[in-house]
């Protein structure tokens, strides 16, 4: 992980830039859940949904895809830290007693953020698709 005083840290806190709807967005998350259920399957609980602002159809969004994998909790899906490295997901303890947070592929250049979230947690209930689809 990346100090504070390094470039990725520097660039991984640069603005937010918010950009018009892409329709790739869609495809961009589809090619993840299969790769980081392979690599995780074990401990999800619910599944892998794509979640947050290029989620929802026609909305301006941030140039990164999130997605929220639900667990059973986080003391058990430690393990999930190691095994998503391959993957090039870098975890960050950021929120790190709500959720396990990584970024893809560096936090200099992020594409991806990966968020593990207890099931039923009031971040999964937050960010779940359901409460994107009804707010």
């Amino acid at each position: 992980m990346p100090d504070s005083n390094s470039s990725d840290s520097h660039e991984a806190n640069a603005g937010v830039h918010i950009k018009p709807c892409d329709p790739a967005w869609p495809e961009r998350f589809s090619a993840e859940p299969s790769v980081v259920g392979q690599s995780i399957g074990a401990w999800i609980t619910g599944g892998i949904h794509h979640v947050g602002s290029t989620a929802v159809p026609g909305l301006a969004a941030k140039l990164v895809i999130d997605i929220m994998v639900d667990v059973a909790d986080l003391k058990s899906s430690r393990p999930c830290i190691e095994l998503l490295k391959p993957l090039d997901y870098c975890y960050w303890p950021y929120l790190a007693e709500v959720m396990h947070w990584f970024c893809k592929p560096r936090p200099s250049h992020q594409t991806q953020h990966l968020h593990l979230v207890p099931t039923g947690s009031p971040r999964y209930l937050n960010d779940s698709p359901v409460s994107l689809q009804s707010g």
